[in-house]
């Protein structure tokens, strides 16, 4: 049998006309281990709403939920029955609540190839710490990350749960920055951790970037300072040499980093070619100006071999002597312009910057 003191907390924490509160109590009090079968148990029969539209509000499934005693699920049900609210009523039941963290973290578990279960009880005793004993609602701690990110995602939810545990620690009390992944960053400087470095994402074919004439814009999530800065010892791109630097990104969501170069500029990015196997971080030239670029001949005979050709039919096709053609594979000559363009027409060479030589970084390599 319920306690008064625990139907009135229910009576306040749930507000969603669909529940049928006396199925609620009922089972409650006839029950001491309180199973996923209490969700569609309690949903009222709503003709124009439908009861199958919902359920999937209610985390009535086996990997949303495992079976916990009464008392857990009463201190649990601040979560399990929130809705998110929206001024526009045909958006009341899109976004931002209990079902949609787990989503994330699934999809986050299995992009990870994890062999285990999502651990339900990490999320139960982050969401508890949040909820009790920092006290805050429920709207905040899962509409957050809609505000951050317009979507909430499993792996920044941990995070930040961590900074609100370093927040206390520090005596701070900014638990919603405006940029989480910078202030995240930030806390974690604070108190001697490593900070995360957030690396671009793939623009369109295989291809690092965008380019439009001087200007080169990479995709990802990226953190700016509160006045909207990059923050690109946090970035994993490093840029020498150019004009000017912008981002596109709002709060914690994906945007674009815009570099205008220069003559001189090199760009590297981390690990985008990286294997699946390789372990390590590795830093890559994906970009030369035209005066740091030096001919890259190696990648004649690359190119000859793959496609089976001879270094007489590679100079036949180019109207070349063999001679001339074997001091430019070997490096000893190099191509002038003219030559150089029949070469990347016959060899299958699209872009020029395949033709030159990347310099690693430190600690970095060049094969790519």
């Amino acid at each position: 049998m319920l306690t008064n003191t625990q139907k009135a907390f229910l009576d306040k924490v749930i507000d969603d006309e669909r529940i049928s509160k006396d199925r609620l109590y009922r089972y409650l009090g006839m029950h001491d281990i309180v199973g996923s079968e209490i969700f569609p148990y309690c949903i009222e029969d709503d003709e124009d709403m439908g009861r199958v539209k919902v359920k999937h509000l209610l985390p009535d499934d086996d990997d949303y939920y495992k079976p916990m005693s009464v008392e857990d699920f009463i201190r649990r049900a601040p979560f399990f029955f929130f809705i998110r609210r929206f001024q526009d009523e045909s958006q009341a039941y899109e976004y931002g609540d209990y079902c949609d963290v787990l989503i994330a973290l699934y999809s986050h578990h299995h992009s990870k190839k994890a062999d285990t279960a999502v651990d339900l009880d990490r999320l139960y005793s982050a969401l508890e710490y949040a909820y009790y004993d920092l006290k805050l609602p429920a709207d905040k701690i899962f509409g957050y990350w809609i505000d951050q990110n317009e979507q909430v995602t499993g792996d920044l939810f941990y995070r930040w749960i961590d900074y609100l545990r370093m927040c206390v620690e520090a005596g701070e009390t900014d638990y919603f920055p405006k940029c989480f992944i910078y202030s995240y960053n930030v806390m974690l400087c604070k108190f001697g951790r490593e900070p995360i470095i957030y690396e671009i994402s793939e623009s369109g074919l295989g291809d690092p970037f965008f380019r439009d004439g001087l200007k080169f814009s990479f995709e990802g999530r990226f953190p700016c300072d509160p006045q909207g800065k990059p923050a690109m010892e946090w970035i994993g791109i490093r840029a020498n040499d150019v004009f000017d630097v912008t981002c596109s990104c709002e709060k914690s969501e994906l945007g674009r980093l815009r570099f205008t170069v220069s003559p001189k500029t090199i760009i590297y990015v981390m690990n985008f070619y990286n294997n699946n196997d390789d372990d390590g971080d590795y830093w890559y030239q994906v970009y030369a100006g035209p005066q740091t670029m030096r001919f890259d001949y190696t990648i004649l005979k690359d190119r000859r071999l793959k496609m089976k050709l001879t270094q007489q039919q590679v100079a036949d096709a180019v109207e070349t002597s063999i001679r001339t053609y074997q001091k430019w594979e070997s490096g000893e000559t190099t191509p002038d312009g003219h030559y150089l363009l029949r070469l990347m027409n016959w060899l299958d060479i699209y872009n020029i910057q395949d033709a030159v030589k990347f310099i690693s970084m430190t600690q970095g390599r060049n094969d790519r």
